[in-house]
This record gives C-alpha cells, sequence and structure tokens, in this order.
C-alpha cells in the first residue's frame, strides 16, 4: 500500500490565504496536530521568500526536526519545491536556484524523503520548445547527486498527455511525473488518457479537487 500523507500548511492557518505555503510561525505546532490526528506521512513545503526560515535548508536544524519527526511518529516521504514555481530560473535574476535545489536534495535524504516535486506549472509552466529544451538541459545537472542520495524528482506539469509522454522520455529513471488530479480536472485532461501515455513514469500523486477551468475547491466540490 502505498503511503498517504498531508501536505504541510494544510493543518493550520493559511498563510497570506494561499492554499499551499510553509507555515513558518506555526510548523511545530502542526506536526503535533497531525500527531494529535493519528497522521503517520508528511510532505513538506518550500516557499521562495522564506526559505531561509525554513528548516529543511538550514543544515543544523536537520537532526532537530528528525528529532520532532519522530517526537510526533511522522514520516516525512516528500518536499514541494514550491519555490522553483515562483522564481524559475529563466525568468529569474536569482542565480542560487541550483544551489537551493542541490540543498533540498541532500537535506531531504538526511530525513528519509525519497522525492522532490518540481512545478512546472503557473508561472513556471513551459510556453514553447526554449523553455523545454532549457529545463531538460537545466535539470540533468542533477543527475550525479539524485543518483548519490536516492531522491527522485517528480514533475507536476500542465502539459497534455502527449506533450507530457514526450517530454519525461528526456530523462533517467531518476526523474518521474507528478500526477495532481485537480490539475487534470481543471484543465479538461482525461485520466484515461493521461494514465495510458505515461501512467508508468507517474511515481507521486497530489489529491485535490478543483472546478473546470478553475480554482481548487474542498473535495468533491470540483470535477
Amino acid at each position: 500500500m502505498n503511503n498517504i500523507a498531508f501536505m504541510q500548511g494544510r493543518l493550520v492557518s493559511q498563510v497570506d490565504n494561499l492554499i499551499q505555503s510553509f507555515p513558518e510561525n506555526e510548523w511545530k505546532k502542526e506536526l503535533e496536530i497531525a500527531h494529535q490526528n493519528d497522521l503517520k506521512f508528511i510532505e513538506l513545503t518550500a516557499d521562495i521568500w522564506n526559505i531561509k526560515k525554513n528548516p529543511i535548508f538550514q543544515k543544523e536544524m536537520i537532526n532537530s526536526l528528525k528529532k520532532l519527526f519522530k517526537r510526533n511518529q511522522l514520516e516525512c516521504i516528500a518536499c514541494t519545491a514550491d519555490y522553483f514555481m515562483q522564481a524559475p530560473p529563466w525568468k529569474s535574476t536569482d542565480k542560487n536556484m541550483c544551489d537551493i535545489i542541490e540543498r533540498n536534495i541532500i537535506n531531504l535524504s538526511q530525513l528519509n524523503g525519497k522525492i522532490l516535486v518540481i512545478p512546472l506549472v503557473d508561472h513556471s509552466s513551459i510556453k514553447n520548445k526554449d523553455e523545454e529544451d532549457y529545463i531538460i538541459n537545466y535539470f540533468h545537472n542533477f543527475d550525479n547527486t539524485l543518483s548519490k542520495y536516492n531522491i527522485k524528482i517528480a514533475f507536476e506539469s500542465d502539459y497534455n498527455e502527449e506533450k507530457l509522454s514526450r517530454f519525461i522520455e528526456n530523462f533517467s529513471n531518476n526523474y518521474g511525473i507528478n500526477y495532481d488530479i485537480g490539475n487534470s480536472a481543471s484543465l479538461g485532461y482525461s485520466p484515461t488518457l493521461e494514465f495510458s501515455s505515461y501512467g508508468n513514469k507517474i511515481i507521486h500523486v497530489h489529491i485535490k479537487d478543483r472546478v473546470l477551468n478553475g480554482e481548487t475547491v474542498p473535495l468533491g466540490m470540483g470535477h
């Protein structure tokens, strides 16, 4: 059976009305809430604006984080790199993205996490062939690091099944697809076509609900 986790930030107050964001003031409290509700697995999330305050990027905090997970009987299974969506390197003047991803991979492995989700949606959505070529070449830089630390990157994309199937073939087995059921519903994609096209490349799933051509809504209220 696959592990089912909650996304960090979903059990405490929203940050700036965002449905997903690292809760820098309540992240410790959230681990306690998870334990009180018998939740066993967590997927971490990281934003660009408070990345230095996120413990997964603080080398000196990793051991403390591991102890907090153990105390609250939680296991980390993944991390979503929202910072990549917020500051994609082909649009940003920040030259540190490569170092940020490297550090994320290394520290995630110390927490026994296995998957780093890279969003290629919204601000980091691929708009043309040049951007796609850039991303393919960019992520080949992490092949050795992923192998060394036993981490896989899962791309979350708004590509249709034909484009995404072609895109993922450019990568080794260190890479796969994060299938977000809400995003696919919003875009009007067919799960049957998606799974027949690249189902063998799906290594992670995000469960949420969205309306067609619309925003995220409570589970069961969308398409």
